[in-house]
């Protein structure tokens, strides 16, 4: 018999779990989730103007990706950081999270400044 147990996530709310669902629930959302990603990207490249329902989607699962302490925690453990005490641990990972949040801003940032500072010059 399955178990039913109260989940409080950062991110969905608090909600009651059927335990014998968990795996199969968590698979289905995330191959719903790359299956709508997938068709929304094909949208975009077939039709320009669709874009503007992938490039909201993208924006908030980059976000969610930039907020989940597990994933950052993966990738410190995977760079070398898995002797760290645990306040250390968690300090590298936002260390590292806000690293590259700041590089990848930089590199938007540096691509796209001469760009906009030439539509700027127009305007005037």
């Amino acid at each position: 018999m399955a178990q039913i147990y109260y989940s409080n996530s950062k991110i969905f709310g608090s909600f009651a779990v059927n335990s014998a669902d968990t795996p199969r629930i968590a698979f289905n959302v995330q191959c719903n989730s790359t299956a709508q990603s997938t068709v929304l990207a094909l949208l975009a490249v077939s039709t320009l103007r669709m874009k503007c329902f992938w490039g909201p989607y993208i924006c908030v699962f980059a976000g969610a990706a930039l907020a989940h302490y597990d994933l950052w925690n993966l990738v410190v453990s995977k760079l070398g950081g898995a002797g760290a005490a645990t306040s250390d641990r968690r300090l590298l990972v936002n260390f590292v999270r806000h690293l590259v949040l700041f590089a990848a801003l930089g590199t938007m940032y540096a691509a796209s400044s001469a760009e906009v500072y030439s539509e700027l010059e127009n305007l005037r």
